[in-house]
């Protein structure tokens, strides 16, 4: 899309970005998980995050995005496995991306 104008001083051809056919990166912050004890057995534990098209659906993905940028996955937190263990504490965030909002707005409409 372009803008013709003065603009800042200047005149000539001036370019606008159209921002609603990009994906929109997200932040998934991972506080704890509640209430494992013993039910976990002890050993070094990752939290993934998936994105699907919908409930009970597919998963998400892009051709033309590196494989890192739709998919986040903690780093590894240690359980030890014990009945008084209670928690296990993450406290970091998770990337990753969401299809645009103009993609999500022309699927409200259909089902798939």
């Amino acid at each position: 899309m372009t803008i013709d104008g003065q603009y800042g001083g200047s005149q000539g051809r001036r370019w606008k970005v159209d921002w609603d056919r990009t994906p929109q990166p997200i932040q998934v912050k991972l506080g704890c998980l509640r209430g494992v004890r013993d039910k976990l057995p002890g050993g070094r534990y990752v939290l993934m995050v998936s994105l699907y098209n919908r409930l009970g659906g597919h998963v998400l993905r892009w051709s033309k995005l590196k494989s890192q940028m739709w998919g986040a996955a903690s780093l590894p937190v240690q359980h030890d496995g014990f009945f008084y263990n209670v928690e296990m504490k993450f406290d970091q965030s998770v990337f990753t991306v969401l299809p645009s909002k103009a993609s999500l707005k022309a699927r409200q409409g259909t089902c798939v």
